[in-house]
């Protein structure tokens, strides 16, 4: 067993996952009069939460790749990720690998590490380079995988598109030598975590340095947004860079943007406001133990927590490695409870209920929503484990969305949903660069008239570089569900090209395009499509009768483009 083990015992990482309800989930369909009806799966039908190994054989060691990931060895696993096709990736944190387990065959190979601890160097391929300890994960909005290179005391990146590893923060000595200089000159102290915020903006747990800190990905500039240096406790309500924080070694966002840290050495999950910046205690009561469960999380002992991930009410699952157990924070109540683990380390095999698995060292969790299923990474097992069945934030809601798609024309990016006959209230339309972090951007309210359908649009005129990805929040008599996620790839415009005459007019519009129209569309500020036509022309003239502003949409083969116009009257 390696002599670094230790060091990662008092690993303390946190991560939301915001809940989506999807139709590839649990389900139930009935066909009644050509209409499919979702129905509600309620609690008391829900079925006994059950785990089973996904990867490891619970031999500490490797074994090689292109092998069955159930077969393989790890040598302590910690951070976990997904990427959007739903493949797996694992830090073999004592092997110095990172591993992928492509879901579709089963099969684990290595994408980065050579399996000996160091470092020799960037701009070489993943696979060729030694890296040195590392704990965490995490896509950004490209696609590009960024880890924790945590004895290297370096934030380490892998170019997708070509495999080639690079340094983004952090020089390779342990220390601290101050803010507001580039990433790449600042001195990190074991860095153990990273997370994007909805923006793109890169956060680091900087554990050692008892700081939390933020890169700006536009300018490459590194600053402080939690703690002081000093590991302690100095209180709640008060600026988070006021705050003493102790060892963080997690960090997240929910979808307001507040920031949620892990403090192992402070027994404790904090929250930062980002209204106000003030910090204060959601769980934990700075002593390490376990004094029960249902109990206020306030009141609850902590020990050894890593991952948080949080369901679609945002309840929060952590993963308390010294505890031997996952447990869930209900927000209604407060409340936490002990969803996987017995408290006792140890192995007693799978196909069981998750609360009666024993776990060794659970420290980071991870959450596939659209699987309704978490998964564990249990470090001293050498196994990363999967539990199914019973989690109340997967419950399918009825959904009468019909269609939800998304197309890019190169400066905006265009949302369309069909909706049954339902009235809804409105739709809250929400954006991730990691299709887990979303943020609201707009909304869109519903028709107020019964019809057999409805359909509704959206413009993002910002969108992020790369992979936008967007979900929908639909609000009905006071109800709230989500729809499943849709990815829509920013990139440059074609040769497509529109003329709208006269813009602002009195509503007799022409518009020409550079390529034959195959479809029209233009919408209201509100988002609603109120008019749709197939065309096989160039030229379109038309009448737009109500005043106001609209967006107008073409479609040429595989290109689209949307402009604004103003009606005077």
């Amino acid at each position: 067993m390696s002599t670094t083990r230790p060091f990662f015992i008092n690993s303390f990482s946190i991560h939301f996952f915001p809940g989506i309800f999807t139709n590839r989930g649990t389900k139930v369909k009935a066909i009644a009069n050509g209409i499919i009806i979702f129905l509600i799966l309620l609690p008391q039908f829900i079925i006994a939460q059950n785990i089973t190994t996904v990867a490891g054989t619970g031999t500490a060691g490797y074994n090689g790749d292109g092998i069955l990931a159930t077969t393989a060895q790890f040598n302590g696993v910690q951070g976990l990720v997904l990427d959007g096709a739903g493949n797996i990736y694992a830090a073999d944190i004592a092997g110095n690998r990172i591993r992928k387990i492509t879901i579709s065959t089963g099969l684990i190979s290595t994408i980065a590490g050579t399996g000996t601890g160091g470092y020799n160097g960037d701009g070489i391929l993943a696979t060729a380079a030694q890296i040195n300890i590392p704990s965490a994960l995490a896509f950004d909005g490209n696609g590009d995988l960024y880890f924790t290179d945590r004895s290297n005391s370096r934030i380490r990146k892998i170019t997708t598109s070509t495999g080639i590893i690079s340094t983004v923060a952090g020089t390779g000595t342990a220390g601290y030598n101050g803010d507001g200089i580039l990433a790449t000159a600042a001195q990190l102290n074991n860095p153990n975590e990273v997370s994007f915020d909805a923006s793109g903006n890169l956060y680091i747990a900087d554990w050692f340095n008892n700081r939390v800190r933020k890169i700006n990905m536009s300018t490459g500039i590194i600053s402080t947004i939690a703690g002081t240096g000093t590991a302690g406790y100095n209180g709640d309500g008060i600026a988070a860079t006021t705050a003493q924080i102790n060892g963080p070694c997690g960090i997240i966002f929910d979808n307001a943007g507040n920031i949620y840290i892990a403090e192992y050495g402070g027994a404790r999950v904090r929250k930062i406001n980002i209204s106000s910046g003030n910090i204060s205690t959601i769980a934990g009561t700075g002593t390490f133990g376990y004094n029960g469960d249902g109990i206020l999380a306030t009141t609850a002992q902590l020990s050894g927590c890593a991952y948080i991930k949080f369901d679609i009410a945002e309840n929060m699952f952590v993963g308390e490695g010294s505890n031997q157990r996952v447990r869930e924070i209900i927000k209604s109540t407060g409340l936490i409870s002990t969803v996987a683990g017995t408290g006792t380390s140890g192995y007693n095999g799978d196909g069981i209920a998750a609360t009666t698995a024993q776990l060794n060292f659970p420290f980071y969790i991870l959450f596939d929503q659209p699987k309704c299923s978490m998964y564990i990474a249990d470090y001293y097992n050498n196994r990363i484990r999967k539990v199914t069945g019973g989690f109340t934030g997967c419950i399918l809601l009825p959904l009468n969305l019909l269609s939800f798609t998304g197309k890019n024309n190169g400066g905006y990016n265009f949302l369309e949903w069909q909706t049954s006959g339902i009235n809804n209230d409105y739709f809250e339309i929400e954006r991730s660069n990691d299709s887990r972090n979303f943020k609201a951007i707009g909304t869109v309210n519903g028709f107020a008239n019964s019809a057999p359908s409805h359909s509704y649009s959206f413009i993002d005129q910002h969108p992020l570089n790369g992979t936008n990805y967007y979900r929908l929040k639909k609000a009905d008599d006071g109800a709230l569900t989500y729809s499943q996620i849709i990815d829509v790839t920013n990139r440059q415009l074609g040769n497509l090209s529109m003329n709208i005459y006269p813009n602002p007019g009195n509503g007799q519009i022409t518009l020409t395009s550079s390529g034959i129209i195959d479809e029209i569309k233009i919408s209201n500020l509100a988002g609603q499509i109120i008019y749709h036509k197939r065309s096989n022309e160039k030229n379109i003239s038309l009448q737009l009768d109500q005043p106001g502003v609209f967006f107008i949409q073409i479609t040429t083969g595989n290109q689209t483009i949307i402009k604004k116009i103003t009606v005077c009257r």
